[in-house]
């Protein structure tokens, strides 16, 4: 099996990660245009209409990353050494972000204002906050009024971090009972179902399919079929080419044409998702334009530095008086 690395908060760390076999080095870059994505998106809809898929674009590069993390560990896999990287990684960020939005939102916002942003800063502490919106605050993935939850990012935490919790385990199940051939096919009938689920309930229930993980994980199941997809082969320049061309097509199309009226995630969503993956997979051409566009110094620094800036987001500093 190839040896893979776990990921670190650290600059030194992260660039030492992107020089390792098997990491493709333009996955840094990748993150910068999905972090810059969603940042012009919620400055301004209109600016880029499909820039909320920018958190597919990372649900894939987690599947990606975190498959290969427990797969090339094989045996020597340890819960308790995955959890605390995710731990030392997540929460420090992450509880600063929440600490210091509640002290602004209780100058800033009305009591009832602050009493939803108390119960999202729970939920977000409890690794939930995406369930806590469905079933409780519900501000609409695309509606004007989630701007007055400025917690409202830590959704897509909550999914991620949900995924870390279970999928681990399955993985590992699944390789002790059937091997990798297993592991691939129960990650192929979960990514199916998920997208099915997405589907479904846009109609039935528009916040779980926004929100919660059933139909959100068959993003990250496509990242993590693409790391076991490659894990065994070399493709050639001209396939990582071509899978640059139809990952950008796919990508930036998605960027421009979808929007809320589209109906997403759902089917849709498979198209950002495949598109992520194309990108991730032309990284094994170093030399290619678009490899060379994401692998430059600007995109990287900004991509070692997307998780912060995702929690940062000037979005949720825009707090209003109602």
């Amino acid at each position: 099996m190839r040896r893979s690395l776990s990921t670190q908060p650290q600059d030194r760390e992260l660039r030492n990660a992107r020089q390792t076999p098997g990491v493709p080095p333009n996955i840094d870059g990748l993150r910068a245009l999905a972090v810059l994505a969603v940042t012009l998106f919620h400055f301004n809809k209109q600016w880029l209409p499909g820039g909320f898929i920018a958190v597919d674009v990372f649900f894939v590069i987690s599947g990606y990353r975190i498959t290969g993390i427990i797969y090339g560990q094989g045996k020597g896999f340890s819960f308790g050494v995955f959890y605390g990287r995710r731990v030392r990684r997540i929460l420090p960020a992450a509880t600063f972000v929440i600490i210091v939005i509640l002290l602004v939102g209780s100058f800033m916002m009305l009591p009832t204002d602050v009493k939803a942003l108390s119960e999202s800063a729970i939920g977000a502490t409890l690794s939930a906050p995406n369930t806590c919106f469905w079933l409780y605050l519900n501000p609409g993935f695309f509606a004007a009024s989630y701007d007055t939850v400025p917690l409202f990012h830590m959704w897509s935490l909550g999914v991620e971090e949900q995924f870390y919790m279970m999928w681990p385990a399955l993985m590992i199940i699944a390789m002790k009972i059937g091997g990798k051939s297993l592991l691939v096919a129960t990650s192929v009938t979960l990514a199916i179902a998920s997208f099915g689920v997405s589907e479904y309930f846009l109609i039935l229930d528009q916040s779980f399919a926004d929100y919660m993980l059933p139909s959100r994980a068959g993003e990250l199941l496509v990242g993590a079929l693409l790391f076991l997809w490659q894990d065994s082969r070399q493709i050639s320049s001209k396939a990582a080419d071509a899978a640059a061309l139809v990952g950008s097509i796919l990508v930036v199309g998605a960027l421009i044409l979808l929007d809320q009226k589209n109906g997403f995630p759902g089917i849709h969503s498979v198209i950002p998702s495949v598109g992520a993956a194309l990108l991730i997979l032309a990284g094994t051409n170093q030399f290619s334009p678009v490899s060379k566009f994401f692998g430059d110094s600007v995109a990287t620094y900004i991509g070692l530095r997307s998780f912060s800036l995702y929690l940062w987001h000037p979005r949720f500093l825009s707090l209003r008086l109602r």
